[in-house]
């Protein structure tokens, strides 16, 4: 994801940090890789390539006994952007099958929530206030608090192709592009040496439109038996997002970490019919 490749993905605290991005001009990015070397294969081939290399990447980062070995993972982190003078840290929750919470502190601006209970999907934070997603956002968002969507690739894309062999940040990386049933396209890229993913590019639907977004992933660090990318450099507009993964801890989370905040609840009520005279 640009989907979550291991149990978490950073692109969550992207969404959760987007706001930050009204602060400055959202302007394309540009691109990190070059022209692929196409390969010709046929559709059925070009989908089987494509999910060997994801299947690829799932070995690598430990493989899907791992994946499913727990249920809840708890990971601690920091963010900055740079050319906003921002930086912060983060705290994210995921459990099985789909629950998933961040909670973003910046100094300057406070706190910067995001949130899946299963069926709503929601932020809250000092620029927009309390927001519902709906549509294509809530569909991505379903898709980056899937637990495991590594392994479910098949159900929430319905194309998925090779495309061939790209330098992406100096490696020669696979190509393989996703495409949603809203017909909105992800690129991500894997390593031909190691297998694991080392970068994306797709376009995230924000209360401020489209935003294309291009991921760098390194430093994978093996967490209990699974390995995490702990870097992640994205590039949104004119900012770059760095993003450290700490920590992290294979833990029970409870009910009470996924609770809709009062203001996310108050969106979600229907008002009361009005008194009849």
């Amino acid at each position: 994801m640009t989907l979550p490749m291991t149990l978490f993905h950073p692109k969550t605290v992207l969404r959760a940090a987007l706001p930050v991005l009204a602060l400055s001009i959202a302007l394309p990015a540009s691109a990190l890789a070059t022209a692929p070397t196409l390969i010709q294969l046929d559709e059925d081939e070009s989908r089987a390539k494509a999910l060997e290399i994801i299947d690829r990447h799932v070995e690598a980062i430990g493989g899907e006994d791992a994946l499913r070995a727990n249920t809840s993972v708890t990971q601690t982190g920091t963010l900055s952007i740079p050319a906003a003078g921002l930086a912060g840290e983060f705290r994210a929750y995921n459990r099985a099958p789909n629950h998933f919470t961040i909670d973003i502190t910046l100094p300057s601006l406070g706190s910067l929530k995001t949130g899946f209970d299963g069926e709503i999907g929601w932020s809250e934070n000092p620029i927009e206030g309390a927001t519902l997603f709906e549509g294509r956002q809530l569909h991505e968002m379903k898709i980056q608090a899937d637990y495991i969507s590594v392994l479910n690739t098949e159900k929430y894309y319905k194309d998925i192709t090779f495309e061939g062999v790209e330098t992406f940040t100096g490696q020669q990386a696979n190509a393989v592009k996703l495409v949603g049933d809203d017909g909105t396209e992800t690129t991500q890229f894997f390593s031909v040496d190691s297998g694991l993913l080392i970068g994306t590019r797709a376009t995230q639907a924000s209360t401020m439109g489209d935003i294309e977004i291009i991921s760098e992933l390194s430093e994978y660090k093996e967490f209990g038996d699974v390995k995490f990318a702990t870097k992640t450099l994205q590039k949104a507009g004119p900012q770059v997002f760095e993003i450290l993964i700490m920590d992290v801890k294979f833990d029970k989370i409870g009910d009470e970490m996924f609770a809709l905040p009062p203001a996310i609840q108050a969106l979600t009520e229907a008002p009361e019919p009005a008194a009849v005279p």
